[in-house]
């Protein structure tokens, strides 16, 4: 059995991580025979989901070989992307050499089509907001500032790309910031730490660049589209919602209702990751080491994308952003990445109700039984939808109020319905007190 799924496979390399997940998730959904190539040791689902693995030490050009032998196609998600505190030598040494020996490994395989995950990294990175469509050359992106991680993924496009050129059956794909659902307890955290470090009010201040967010399950969708429809030699970008880094953390507060970080400009922040940096050489047991002064110059760049020509070729197509975080918060929660009890309430919260949701943990955080409420949110939540007057009172807050994004709260600023307000606001609250003795057994 297991020899008959291995004929003519899709091998994915750097199956265990992120996006690797979800591509073979995808393959494997739709029937495709995949072959889930891991590096040696890694913790993943395959074995639950019916999937063979192999693992692979990408440095050593004989074992990718081996995998190789039974591939009509592949596609290449293997590298590491930012991890905090790791040395910055480490991302040429994990991304562009493996690289290197995976093209040496197809020198003699052109009738494999690869399917190769870049990056927005690899083409834009822009001082003044502009959208990368991938055919650009690289004066409009700002060398001089990227970070290890960017500059290590322009090494590993441009390998690929050189591959291509020389007869290699090579698809580029650049995904944007990649946030979504985890695909499994085992995953890899990646990109979405960025969601979880807001969550858990672990970034202090924030400097205002720009990214395209996009959803991991699109971005694998496109990858497998590309193993049919995509052009060999070509770039596409597959981005979402170009943001602000500020308008971003707007977007993560109308979820969680927690308000962002405070801005400051990116001299400053510099500045004051070098003095950090400087500490940690001398005294590297006093203090953590957080983000390389080299990462924090690079968060003023944009890496704005235009994803047209992937929407034309590959049917790419990007699902709403508020979607995305909400799913990413309530993966986060679901695997423990989240404070149990301040967090429950986003098993409640769904795209349609979570002004309500919001409103109703407002009110409960205000509450001097506080801790109770937000214990037994779901079964509050139910409560107050299933009494007309507490609906209707929640609605009325609703109506009265305005969500104040960068304080992530509702915010009743009408005088002329202030008394009003009070006694509404009294009313839910005494609703929810009575409905915990009536319906709640405690």
């Amino acid at each position: 059995m297991l020899a008959s799924r291995l004929t003519m496979s899709t091998v994915v390399f750097g199956a265990a991580g992120f996006l690797g997940q979800h591509v073979v998730k995808l393959l494997n959904d739709s029937r495709r025979n995949v072959l889930a190539a891991v590096r040696p040791g890694a913790t993943h689902p395959f074995a639950e989901w019916g999937v063979p693995t192999c693992e692979v030490d990408l440095r050593k050009v004989q074992q990718v070989h081996d995998a190789l032998r039974t591939a009509d196609s592949v596609i290449f998600c293997a590298g590491r992307t930012f991890v905090r505190g790791m040395p910055t030598a480490e991302y040429e040494l994990q991304n562009v050499n493996l690289v290197r020996s995976f093209i040496e490994a197809l020198e003699n395989r052109s009738d494999i089509r690869v399917v190769f995950t870049s990056s927005m990294s690899a083409i834009a990175g822009s001082r003044l907001p502009h959208s990368f469509t991938g055919t650009e050359d690289r004066s409009l992106a700002c060398t001089d500032r990227l970070n290890p991680y960017d500059s290590a993924k322009v090494d590993c496009e441009r390998l690929a790309l050189a591959a291509a050129a020389r007869g290699r059956n090579i698809v580029v794909l650049n995904p944007g910031y990649m946030l979504g659902p985890i695909a499994s307890r085992q995953s890899g955290l990646s990109t979405t730490f960025l969601v979880e470090w807001f969550c858990l009010q672990a970034s202090p201040f924030c400097i205002n660049g720009g990214q395209s967010y996009c959803d991991v399950r699109d971005v694998a969708a496109a990858h497998v589209a590309a193993l049919e429809h995509g052009q060999p030699g070509s770039r596409y970008v597959v981005g979402g919602f170009n943001l602000r880094t500020t308008d971003f953390y707007d977007e993560l507060a109308q979820v969680t209702g927690i308000s962002g970080p405070f801005r400051i400009p990116p001299l400053t922040a510099w500045v004051g990751a070098a003095i950090r940096d400087a500490i940690q050489c001398l005294m590297p047991s006093r203090l953590k080491y957080h983000v390389h002064r080299d990462f924090v110059r690079s968060l003023a760049l944009f890496y704005f994308a235009d994803s047209r020509r992937a929407e034309q070729d590959l049917s790419y197509q990007t699902r709403p952003i508020q979607n995305t975080l909400l799913q990413t918060i309530q993966s986060l929660y679901e695997y423990g990445q989240l404070p149990t009890d301040s967090f429950r309430f986003v098993t409640t919260m769904t795209p349609e109700n979570s002004n309500r949701v919001l409103m109703l943990k407002q009110l409960a955080d205000k509450s001097s039984y506080r801790q109770f409420l937000l214990k037994r949110f779901d079964d509050i939540y139910q409560i107050c939808e299933q009494n007309v007057d507490l609906r209707e009172a929640l609605d009325q807050s609703l109506r009265l109020s305005v969500f104040h994004a960068r304080r992530g709260r509702f915010e009743f600023s009408d005088s002329e319905h202030k008394l009003d307000l009070i006694a509404l606001i009294d009313f839910v609250r005494l609703g929810i007190l009575l409905a915990r003795v009536t319906y709640i057994n405690l």
